[in-house]
């Protein structure tokens, strides 16, 4: 029993390595977000300005060498700023891969749409109304 061309099902092609780095740097960017808002910024909050006021009294900004996450990075001056280097240019590249999906998924609506509206407008020219024939 075999089967003609036309019903086999269309054999699925693997998307292409690019294509699977950027959805997993656009994935990765989620991540990002999060932990830049909430344990970064949620951390700097709690830790500097709420513990510093409760324990000493003061905000605790006045002297950014004093922070404890602060102290470790500037004991090791170098690894930190080969690491934030690093960490800048993974949060920039899933940014951009973020940003080229959001694109992409807006161009293939968009062109979606387009199809859709000329749908329409060849079935509104061939469309005859029947009160018009004599």
């Amino acid at each position: 029993m075999s089967r003609s061309p036309q019903t086999l099902a269309p054999a699925q092609t693997h998307p292409s390595f690019w294509t699977r780095v950027i959805a997993l740097f656009a994935r990765l960017w989620i991540v990002i977000g999060w932990v830049w808002g909430t344990v970064i910024v949620g951390g700097f909050l709690i830790g500097v300005v709420f513990v510093s006021l409760v324990t000493k009294g003061t905000s605790g900004l006045t002297d950014p060498r004093t922070w404890v996450v602060v102290q470790p990075l500037l004991a090791h001056l170098l690894l930190t700023i080969i690491g934030l280097i690093v960490v800048g240019i993974i949060t920039l590249l899933a940014f951009l891969a973020h940003h080229h999906q959001k694109k992409v998924e807006h161009d293939q609506e968009q062109a979606h749409e387009e199809a859709l509206v000329d749908i329409a407008k060849t079935a509104r020219i061939g469309h005859v109304p029947f009160y018009g024939r004599p």
